[in-house]
Formats: structure tokens, sequence, C-alpha cells
């Protein structure tokens, strides 16, 4: 669809652009043999290939609608067409989705109702998780059991009530996998993955910083509004020790009062505890 089209490809990663990264990030950057397996032509294919795929569900979408439309449903069906992660696609010389590069982390969200929503864009900061208590909201439904999300229906229809925006949205990377190139290397509990902790990494962000904490300390900070590609990491400059340190105890506080429980599935376990946990 796209042979004749040149896509805008990302930045070449270079040797001090990769010393920048944490470790698990640096080992995320060799995965599938990395950059230096890619030139550009191929990346440039891979691009067409994606922007294919995109208008593949773009069409299959429009199906649906054009559905919803002949079978008299449309005016009472909510509509909500999100994505679970976004691709890297070599950026910071990274191929796959397990970090919290804005390419990662932030996703297409949007929310159709007729005669309840108008159309409108928003820019305040939402978590996916906020999407589940707001279908509630809005067909007028209260939550089941406790979320941790926050309904943004009072952001986007007319329910008559104030909305809150988050001042920090949070995310978090538990797969193991992200730092091998095998589904098979089990992880150890306090040793990681090949030796890694990468499974424990967090992420809290706000309008303008967004900050990434690792389990053995590596971090990241980045100023969103001056850096919107998020090529330099501020986290060890002396200058930015508030706002690391701001942004880290809103981290603390998110894990204090999230209700965790166990992260590691079974089948990352070293074999004895794998056959525990099933046991259990």
């Amino acid at each position: 669809m796209y042979d004749d089209v040149e896509i805008p490809l990302p930045e070449t990663f270079t040797e001090i652009d990769l010393q920048q990264l944490p470790l698990p990030l640096q080992k995320l950057t060799t995965r599938g043999g990395g950059m230096k397996t890619i030139d550009r032509e191929r990346l440039q294919w891979i691009y067409r290939s994606y922007y294919g795929a995109i208008s593949h569900v773009d069409h299959e979408i429009g199906l649906i609608l054009d559905t919803l439309e002949t079978t008299g449903k449309s005016e009472n069906t909510i509509i909500v067409f999100s994505s679970d992660h976004g691709d890297q696609l070599y950026e910071h010389g990274i191929n796959g989705k397990n970090c919290f590069f804005e390419s990662s982390v932030r996703v297409p969200l949007m929310v159709s109702l007729p005669e309840r929503i108008a159309p409108s864009q928003h820019d305040e900061l939402i978590e996916t998780v906020d999407l589940l208590p707001s279908l509630f909201d809005l067909i007028g439904l209260p939550e089941p059991y406790e979320c941790q999300g926050r309904s943004f229906a009072p952001l986007i229809s007319n329910t008559g009530r104030p909305y809150a925006p988050h001042e920090v949205v949070f995310s978090e990377n538990i797969i193991p996998e992200v730092i091998t190139n095998s589904l098979n290397l089990p992880f150890e509990k306090g040793k990681g993955v090949d030796g890694i902790r990468h499974p424990d990494a967090k992420m809290v962000r706000t309008d303008r910083w967004k900050y990434c904490h690792y389990a053995d300390g590596d971090a990241e900070l980045y100023d969103l509004h001056a850096d919107p590609h998020e090529r330099i990491n501020l986290a060890d400059l002396p200058e930015h020790q508030t706002i690391v340190d701001d942004l880290r105890l809103q981290l603390l506080n998110w894990l204090i009062n999230s209700q965790e429980t166990d992260q590691i599935a079974p089948r990352w376990l070293l074999p004895e505890k794998k056959n525990a946990a099933e046991r259990r």
C-alpha cells in the first residue's frame, strides 16, 4: 500500500545515546539482533508495513461502524477505540514495546456515544485503568468491585459533576522477557532474569516530567516539554534532584496505596518454585 511513500524514520541511535540508557534498556536494544542488523532501507519497509497495518485496522473498524448503522444500534452504543501499547519501531534503538518511552506507553483513546459525548479533544492525563469506571459511569451503573481507575465521564459528557484531572499517571513493566531473547530463561527472585531485575520497573509522569525507576537503582528523567523525543536523560544531574525526589515519592505513595498481588506469573519462575505456585 505504501511502497512508494517515503516515511520519516527515527534518528540514528549512537553509542553515546546508548550509554545514557539504564542497563535494562541497553539490554533491550540487543533484542532481535538490534539496530546493527537493520539498514535504513529495511527500516523504511518496516514503517511502510506498520502504516499498512494501521490502514487495515481503520478499514475493519469502518465495517463495524457501518454494521452498527445498518442495524440501528449506532445511537445506543458506546464505541471505544484504544490500544494496549505502542511500538518502538527502532526509536531509541529499540524494537518492541517493553519500555516507558512515549511511543510505547502513550496510546490512542477515543470514546463515542451519540447525544452524550460531544465531539472534542482533551489534553488531560488519563490512565487505561480509568476506562472501566468510565464505562459504568456512562451507563449509570455502580462499579461492581473496587477499581483503581477514575471515571473520566464528567470530562467528556454532561454529567453535571466536576472532574478532577490526574496530576500524575503511572505505568509499570513486569515482563522478564524484556531483557532476554528467549521466553525460556527463568526469573529468580532477587536476581531477576539473567541478573537484571528489570521486571520491577516503574514509571510516573506529569504533564512535563517523566521519571522511570529500575530495581537496581537505575533511573531516567525526561523533560517532555523541552525534549519530547526523550533523548536526554536528566536523572543524575544535581540540578534536577528535587524533581527526581518528588516524583520518586509520588511513585512510592502510589505503590503503598495500590492493591498489588504476586506480580510474577508461574511461567517465569524457577522449576521448583513454578510447581509450588501451580499447586497453590
